[in-house]
């Protein structure tokens, strides 16, 4: 339950953010994203297509982009273009934007390997349950 609410609260949260900055809610029409980030808004596309949402909207596409994408406009890559401008106020105490990218690759991680039914019981569990919680604050 943890691991689903931090993705879908920092969804929301950028989203929130990226719609804000440019007014729109299709904010990935505004060009910030670099090749890698437009491929996974294609590939959102295409699997609302395959499910037969022919006029998806943006929050369709939004909900249909993986945790890892949401992750990746944390990176050094958009520090300029999106965390500057808009996605630093999705967070409330002013974290180092290097160190919540490196807490939130580390929670990705550990929900790929349950969400593949890899083994998890090497891993300090409670020091990620309190990452989870920290996040989720």
């Amino acid at each position: 339950m943890p691991l689903h609410c931090v993705e879908v609260t920092l969804r929301n949260a950028l989203h929130d953010q990226l719609r804000d900055l440019d007014g729109r809610a299709a904010w990935w029409e505004a060009k910030h994203l670099n090749d890698h980030g437009l491929r996974k808004i294609d590939e959102a596309y295409s699997a609302l297509s395959r499910l037969g949402c022919t006029e998806p909207s943006p929050d369709d596409v939004v909900a249909q982009l993986p945790f890892g994408f949401w992750v990746s406009l944390l990176s050094g890559t958009y520090h300029q273009s999106l965390w500057i401008p808009a996605l630093h106020r999705a967070f409330q105490r002013r974290p180092v934007r290097r160190q919540l990218r490196s807490d939130f690759d580390h929670v990705l991680k550990l929900r790929n390997r349950i969400m593949h039914f890899e083994p998890i019981h090497y891993r300090h569990l409670a020091a990620d349950h309190e990452t989870i919680y920290r996040l989720l604050r």
